[in-house]
């Protein structure tokens, strides 16, 4: 089942990285000063590029411009990237690689930093893995880095070096601003660009604030009705007496939570689905037996989603989930014994589906054969199902 699962994800991630991401209205400058209008293949990057796709037109090929050869670039309307040279701290903020020098140790390197806010105060990003640090020039002047670092005190206590505050407080403060406007101001993105719009407007000087939106809600809450095809196939190990398959139609009913990743354009989402499931059947294999499943339970499914997008209102998607099963009445009986009790432990699931607008959603689930007669040394089972599962949101 695992092996099902992981076969599931790396298919979703091929898919993702060669699929549905659309080359865009973009531009570069070249080393000359050249501006090249083109369509980049905006990825909507974690880290910050070192290099980027692009083509001239729709019927060009695409190629690769890389940072040495590129001043900026950017995607209209959405994203800008500069070529700076800098110094950079890449010290850790992990505990166990902490420094104990309150100094930042910084190095020159030419980098592209994403700008975040543009104007008479400059607000600029760098993203490497666990590495965030920020930039910011003011007028034409240089840019700078905002110090920040996490370092070991004296007593191996986790100490901050925050002077970016200070450098706020001298470099980029408004007149009608409050003394206490950078004393608590956080080292994250959105107090920053928050800041820096502040502080353009407070001048009223022209600026543009590049920040990336989403037609999309972080969390989308649905009830998801279905039905569902069981089978379920098992006998002894040794002589096969009971060898049994069963087949039946049951119900379910789900309330799903999915927070929407913010990033590669909205495409991925994290989900659970807290689920009743209830499933009779009966079939005569054998004179004398007549095995009946009577099987409820309560399963909590969590994975992950990736979406494909058809248009601004559709849309098909793929799921990889991992369930638990918490059964309240899970058993097979005949009519001349005692009967047999499921035991489930984690199993796997994979689904297709497709979502209409931010209300409707449809999709067809299937899990694979697993053991729920584990608990009986002398058994083997299979026991699948095939759902369809209808959702509506009602927020």
């Amino acid at each position: 089942m695992l092996r099902f699962l992981f076969a599931l994800f790396i298919t979703l991630l091929s898919i993702s990285t060669y699929a549905q991401i659309t080359f865009e209205k973009g531009y570069f400058i070249d080393n000359d000063g050249r501006r090249v209008d083109c369509l980049i293949k905006n990825v909507e990057w974690m880290n910050t590029p070192t290099r980027f796709r692009y083509k001239r037109s729709e019927e060009e090929p695409e190629k690769w411009a890389e940072l040495g050869n590129v001043q900026e670039f950017g995607v209209t309307d959405q994203s800008r990237y500069l070529r700076a040279g800098v110094q950079l701290d890449r010290s850790s903020k992990n505990v166990q690689e902490l420094s104990v020098y309150r100094a930042v140790d910084t190095t020159r390197e030419v980098l592209f930093l994403e700008a975040l806010v543009v104007g008479e105060a400059s607000l600029y990003k760098y993203v490497s893995g666990n590495l965030l640090r920020f930039f910011f020039s003011t007028g034409d002047g240089p840019i700078k880095p905002l110090t920040y670092k996490k370092y070991l005190t004296s007593t191996m206590a986790v100490g901050t070096n925050d002077r970016y505050r200070f450098q706020l407080a001298t470099e980029v403060f408004c007149p009608g601003a409050s003394e206490n406007s950078t004393a608590n101001l956080d080292y994250s993105q959105r107090p920053l660009v928050d800041y820096f719009v502040r502080y353009n407007e407070c001048r009223n000087e022209p600026f543009v604030a590049f920040t990336k939106t989403t037609s999309k809600s972080a969390f989308r809450l649905s009830i998801r009705p279905g039905i569902y095809s069981a089978s379920l196939a098992y006998g002894l190990n040794n002589n096969g007496v009971r060898d049994v398959e069963l087949s039946g139609l049951g119900y379910r009913l789900g309330v799903e939570l999915e927070f929407n990743l913010a990033f590669h354009r909205n495409k991925w989402a994290l989900l659970v689905e807290p689920t009743y499931h209830s499933l009779a059947s009966t079939k005569n294999r054998n004179p004398g037996q007549t095995p009946e499943v009577n099987y409820s339970s309560f399963e909590l499914p969590g994975g992950v989603r990736h979406y494909f997008y058809l248009n601004d209102k559709s849309a098909i998607f793929l799921n990889a989930l991992y369930l638990l099963d918490f059964g309240k009445k899970k058993a097979i009986t005949f009519s001349n014994d005692n009967g047999l009790n499921f035991g489930f432990q984690g199993s796997v699931a994979g689904g297709i589906g497709f979502r209409y607008g931010d209300k409707v959603i449809a999709e067809v689930r299937y899990q694979p054969g697993r053991d729920v007669l584990n608990s009986y040394g002398g058994f083997t089972s299979s026991f699948k199902t095939l759902s369809l599962i209808i959702g509506y949101s009602p927020f």
